[in-house]
């Protein structure tokens, strides 16, 4: 497990992020999101567009991006569980594994978790 925070990118960098090709940032996208920002909608959101994206490394950083915003607010949308929930049937093993990990990372932060 990678302690070393994500580099602090501001929403507006993020938000260009969001349409622009792969890339190094866009890998950290959601986990930056995750760290730093205040508002949990917001990064929720983030986390969930990419969680949607063709490459399997922002995907899965994204869904560890959830168990961030967990630990950080104790709270996290029924969507954004669900999305952690399907990932565990991604087709690629570290999005899978990410899955795993970050179910376990909800049982033990959420108030909300499974309900």
């Amino acid at each position: 497990m990678n302690t070393t925070p994500p580099p602090k990118l501001s929403r507006d960098a993020i938000e260009a992020l969001l349409d622009g090709p792969p890339s190094p940032e866009l890998e950290v996208a959601a986990l930056s999101a995750a760290v730093h920002a205040d508002d949990l909608l917001w990064a929720e959101e983030v986390c969930s567009r990419l969680a949607g994206h063709p490459e399997p490394r922002v995907r899965g950083n994204a869904v560890a991006a959830f168990a961030e915003l967990a630990r950080r607010f104790h709270n996290l949308s029924f969507i954004a569980q669900a999305i952690v929930q399907a990932s565990q049937r991604d087709p690629d093993a570290y999005v899978r594994e990410q899955a795993a990990a970050t179910l376990a990372e909800l049982q033990r932060n959420l108030r909300n978790a499974g309900r």
